[in-house]
């Protein structure tokens, strides 16, 4: 089964999320980032592009969609002891999703986890500070 290939990013007045398929494109030397849910281009909405993540594939223990720059929180079992642990979603040059542990300061794949959950990602925390 193939993985569904979808963007999400912030709004740039609103901040509010927008998911859809990612356009990029160079107008008069100046670089657009965009998310459309068609190819319509007065249906794109300008996004700031630092907060374009791209769908894992996966879905959290609630069923919502695991993005790139998402915070995780998961459980591993390994050698009869069960981990939790959070992290910052990412994706590496061998495609492959992982997370960055919070607390441990390595990296997992994101498959060795089970009833992942999405708490938060790495744009609405950096707000916060």
């Amino acid at each position: 089964m193939d993985r569904e290939i979808k963007f999400r990013g912030q709004h740039m007045m609103s901040l509010e999320w927008v998911y859809g398929d990612l356009v990029r494109y160079i107008e008069n030397g100046k670089e657009f980032t965009r998310i459309s849910d068609d190819k319509d281009i007065y249906s794109q909405i300008m996004v700031i592009p630092e907060t374009v993540g791209q769908y894992t594939g996966l879905k959290d223990k609630h069923g919502v969609d695991v993005y790139e720059g998402d915070i995780i929180r998961g459980v591993r079992h390994h050698g009869g002891t069960c981990y939790h642990r959070e992290g910052e979603v990412k994706y590496d040059d061998n495609n492959c999703w992982y997370y960055v542990d919070t607390y441990a300061l390595n990296t997992k794949r994101l498959s060795a986890y089970k009833k992942i959950e999405v708490i938060g990602n790495i744009h609405d925390e950096r707000g916060k500070d």
